[in-house]
C-alpha cells in the first residue's frame, strides 16, 4: 500500500489548521513548516499530531515548500495551503486509492 506524505507550509494560521489538520486522517504523515507564526499555530500542528517544524522566512516559497517535501519520508507527497479543505467523500477517495492495490503503485 503507497504511503502518503501532506505537506503544508503556514504563517499565522492557527483557525485554518485548526479546521484542516483532523481531516487529513488519510495521511500517513502530515508535515507542517512554519515560517514565524506569532499565533498559536505550531500548537495546534503538534496537538494534531503534526511533524512541525520552523523555517525562517527568506521571502522565497519555492524554498520553504522544498523545506517540507525534503522532511517528508512516505511514497507519495501532496502540498496543500492552510485554507484547502477536503470533505468526507475526498478523504475517502484518497483512502481507497491508497487500499486499492495498482500496478502503477508499483
Amino acid at each position: 500500500m503507497p504511503t502518503l506524505s501532506v505537506t503544508i507550509i503556514s504563517k499565522n494560521e492557527q483557525n485554518n489548521l485548526t479546521r484542516l489538520l483532523p481531516k487529513l486522517c488519510f495521511a500517513d504523515e502530515v508535515i507542517v513548516v512554519d515560517t514565524g507564526s506569532a499565533d498559536d499555530s505550531i500548537a495546534v500542528c503538534k496537538a494534531n499530531g503534526a511533524k512541525t517544524f520552523c523555517f525562517e522566512w527568506c521571502d522565497d516559497f519555492s524554498a520553504a515548500r522544498n523545506y517540507a517535501i525534503f522532511k517528508a519520508t512516505c511514497d507519495y507527497v501532496m502540498w496543500l495551503d492552510c485554507d484547502d479543505d477536503f470533505d468526507i467523500r475526498m478523504q475517502n477517495l484518497i483512502t481507497d486509492w491508497k487500499q486499492t492495490p495498482s500496478e502503477s503503485c508499483a
